[in-house]
């Protein structure tokens, strides 16, 4: 009898060993490092401050030719729009355009050092010259150069030194943010661009809308002015 009341004490130890190492761990794995960063801020940039209730959500690569033509679609209504949803444009750096992390980067810099109206002109512009920054246009050119030649394009056209933004381009807290952006959307099942979002909810085929659809989709969720037709 006491062999056996000593192997029942054995294991019985043992298993409050095995449950106290189980709750450690347990523990440890709930206060892990989170696996997708949790922006400081809402993710995204808010370019339009309409109607809170209809929260339009563009992801964007600058350096995507759909995402131009979808961005100009969209512009070409912006005033009609402009006091009827809340518009926010994501950005999602695309790998297979080479060069869009660093286009997309200085997208980021615009955003943390200057107005909403600026970000909007400075996108606009990016999406509307992207063509010098495709794939084949720069197959000769070494990222430092790549940078050199956006840096130079940019301070030429905006109010921002070349040096500030060349910096920019290799700074490692906009680095940073640009990839928590990029997990943020990947968290979103973001596989693309352009994609948008109404209220959280993926519209299907809205990369392919031209201005009437826009005006007829959204005609669903807000009144249209007339004389802003």
């Amino acid at each position: 009898y006491f062999f056996l009341f000593l192997v029942e004490r054995i294991i019985a130890i043992k298993m409050k060993t095995i449950i106290l190492l189980l709750s450690v761990l347990f523990v440890s794995a709930a206060f892990a490092e989170q696996r997708i960063p949790i922006p400081t801020a809402p993710e995204g940039v808010t370019v339009l401050a309409g109607n809170p209730q209809v929260r339009l959500e563009a992801y964007y690569d600058l350096a995507c030719p759909d995402s131009a033509a979808s961005q100009k679609t969209l512009y070409s209504i912006w005033d009609k729009l402009s006091d009827k949803i809340n518009f926010s444009i994501h950005l999602f750096p695309l790998p297979y355009h080479y060069n869009s992390y660093i286009l997309n980067q200085g997208a980021t810099y615009f955003h943390e050092n200057f107005s909403t109206a600026d970000y909007v002109k400075f996108v606009n512009y990016v999406l509307e010259n992207q063509t010098k920054y495709y794939n084949g246009a720069t197959v000769d050119l070494t990222k430092p150069q790549v940078k050199a030649q956006y840096a130079k394009e940019i301070s030429s056209n905006f109010s921002v030194s070349y040096n500030d933004f060349y910096t920019a381009l290799n700074t490692r807290a906009l680095d940073l943010e640009l990839r928590t952006a990029w997990k943020y959307g990947c968290s979103r099942t973001v596989t693309g661009t352009p994609l948008f979002f109404l209220n959280g909810v993926l519209i299907d085929g809205a990369d392919q809308f031209t201005a009437t659809q826009w005006t007829s989709f959204l005609g669903q969720y807000v009144t249209f002015n007339e004389e802003k037709a």
